[in-house]
């Protein structure tokens, strides 16, 4: 091989090397490291006896990442044992999200108006109601996860015809194994959700996050903090895809907090993933808190006679503000933007007439919208 290009040289995985001997390329194994996304809810044999209010959906199935990143799973195969699914291109599966393929879209969104993570092929899926394999397969033909499913023991049997589906009690458990799965509390399932909101295994009391400076700290309360291993911290800008921020040992506090550098443009959501002992994990209730430039920001006093304080954050200080001052028309009566060095502008109001009239500021992607009575 040509020894100037890169491509052509590996990295030895032998410490220290192989001097004096011919070096043995060995190609890395694709599916030695696979990104757990798995099957996590299947439809697979609808009511037989469709009640007027309720349509048969037909089959499908969930599947979810149960990573902290997004995956791209362009060309990637589903199958059962017939039918074989391609996933099409530009598909990119969101962290801790999910995606239903389904036999039939309109009878699907007839049952689950509204619901956008889908994708359809009715060629591509056939379940059976008997139980059968069922797979997903990355592009280097590397199988992510499989199972066969069965409507016998220990498989929960009343998704077969009843109207329940087939639901994994949670991602942290083995696919593969029927006694991991139950029916859905809901009738018809639920695509697009997580399955089943499992009691915690500790009481949280409360779970709350105020903005401070440059951080927003989060604060919980717990009681019967029995078999945990940890917390972790995870936050979202949309309350649907969530990362990890952090995580703190379970030390059988009341009160636990942790503090997130934090620069959002309007809410930030939180969520603890409490973990047990054996690998378990739960998810807490969502919060949110609301970014500290639109929480902090003062205009006083209110009502006025001719002018106005405005108070910015010290966070804040130095980067360029604009304000505009505007009547209920929209009419812009006086306008400003610089880079403050103290907190407070005071702002001369004496040429308005008396009136209802709003402030508008604005700092890199925030906006704080306040309104200003003038009562001379």
């Amino acid at each position: 091989l040509d020894n100037t290009l890169a491509v052509n040289w590996f990295q030895q995985p032998v410490n220290g090397g192989s001097p004096g001997v011919e070096n043995v390329y060995v190609a890395p194994d694709p599916c030695a490291i696979l990104p757990k996304i798995m099957i996590n809810e299947i439809n697979y044999s609808s009511l037989t006896n469709v009640p007027p209010t309720i349509t048969n959906t037909n089959d499908w199935v969930e599947i979810y990442n149960a990573e902290s990143t997004p995956v791209d799973i362009s060309g990637w195969l589903f199958k059962d044992a017939t039918n074989t699914f391609v996933i099409p291109a530009n598909t990119i599966l969101a962290a801790n999200d999910y995606l239903v393929i389904c036999q039939n879209t309109a009878n699907f969104l007839a049952a689950h108006p509204g619901f956008t993570k889908y994708i359809n092929n009715s060629t591509g899926i056939g379940l059976s109601s008997g139980g059968e394999v069922v797979s997903i397969t990355d592009a280097n033909s590397c199988v992510v996860d499989e199972l066969t499913y069965d409507e016998l023991a220990p498989w929960p049997t009343s998704p077969n015809g009843q109207g329940f589906t087939l639901s994994l009690k949670s991602p942290s458990l083995d696919n593969s194994l029927g006694e991991n799965w139950a029916a859905s509390t809901a009738i018809l399932g639920t695509p697009g959700a997580i399955n089943f909101n499992s009691a915690l295994p500790v009481k949280i009391k409360d779970f709350f996050g105020e903005n401070a400076d440059t951080e927003t700290k989060l604060f919980w309360l717990v009681t019967d903090e029995n078999n945990i291993e940890k917390y972790e911290i995870e936050w979202s800008e949309n309350a649907k895809s969530f990362q990890k921020i952090g995580e703190i040992k379970a030390q059988n506090l009341e009160k636990y907090q942790f503090f997130h550098e934090s620069d959002f443009n309007n809410l930030a959501y939180y969520r603890l993933k409490i973990t047990e002992n054996n690998g378990q994990f739960y998810y807490s209730n969502i919060i949110y808190v609301q970014n500290f430039f639109e929480s902090k920001v003062e205009v006083f006093p209110i009502p006025t006679t001719d002018y106005i304080n405005l108070k910015i954050p010290n966070l804040f200080l130095k980067s360029k503000i604009t304000y505009h001052i505007l009547d209920a028309t929209g009419k812009i009566h006086l306008s400003k933007s610089y880079f403050p060095t103290n907190s407070y502008e005071k702002i001369n109001l004496s040429q308005l007439p008396n009136g209802k009239y709003f402030i508008q500021i604005f700092q890199n992607n925030y906006l704080k919208v306040i309104s200003i009575i003038i009562h001379k």
